[in-house]
């Protein structure tokens, strides 16, 4: 059969090198069992990171990046093959009918012309889940423009202009966190401690806005802060609960 991996850039140094194991021995073995079970089965694997810049900069193992690199497939963003939307479109919403039980026989045109014209930052995943919202929300057995789940010109408008240039509003996120932790009672009066004071006071409050200013999407705020996702996830504040 077919093993199908995704998302491979996010994957720990640990588990890189597990599967670099099967896929060298071609066997594995179950939890709890030594012995070995061969392997017969054809890996295809996806990632949204470029894994030769993962390398370099030695987030990803070079042995297994040249081990799984035998046929490369690089498929563009959904914003550049606009001729695929409204077949995916109809896919979707055929699988929504079918899923949620409800009588769907199409889409007025209004609706594809939208969902050609809007960027689809979150590619054929985030296309998928409009139109399942979409179809949740439709009054009839034509999906219509007022049932679109999806923001309107104006909105995105308004959202893009917010977010053109996130380095102000983080430059200001760590001014005022400096200030804050300066009037906050800390370890300022020992060695060395305002600066591990203030560092921590500041990633955190730098964090959490660049968090906000992607809308909560970590893979985002991780890109737009230079970090990696695992790093940006081990620096978050834990949660009590």
């Amino acid at each position: 059969g077919t093993l199908f991996l995704d998302e491979l850039g996010e994957l720990s140094l640990s588990l890189q090198s597990k599967l670099l194991r099967v896929l060298q021995e071609r066997s594995f073995e179950r939890i709890g069992n030594s012995t070995g079970i061969p392997l017969q089965a054809r890996l295809i694997a996806a990632t949204n990171c470029n894994l030769e810049r993962e390398v370099a900069e030695k987030r990803f193992r070079e042995d297994l990046y040249h081990r799984l690199n035998v046929v490369t497939l690089c498929v563009p963003p959904l914003r550049q093959r606009k001729e695929d939307i409204e077949l995916l479109a109809h896919h979707f919403l055929h699988r929504a009918s079918r899923e949620l039980n409800k009588p769907l026989r199409g889409m007025e045109s209004a609706v594809i012309q939208r969902l050609v014209s809007y960027p689809w930052p979150g590619n054929v995943r985030e296309l998928e889940h409009v139109i399942k919202r979409s179809a949740l929300l439709a009054r009839s057995d034509i999906l219509t423009i007022d049932d679109l789940a999806i923001p309107s010109p104006l909105e995105e408008k308004a959202a893009s202009a917010s977010t053109r240039d996130p380095l102000p509003g983080l430059a200001q996120a760590v001014r005022q966190a400096l200030h804050e932790a300066m009037e906050q009672p800390g370890p300022l009066g020992e060695a060395g401690g305002i600066f591990h004071h203030l560092i921590g006071y500041a990633e955190r409050e730098l964090i959490a806005e660049a968090l906000r200013i992607c809308n909560d999407n970590q893979v985002s705020a991780a890109k737009l802060l230079g970090l990696h996702r695992t790093t940006l996830r081990n620096k978050m504040p834990k949660s009590d609960t």
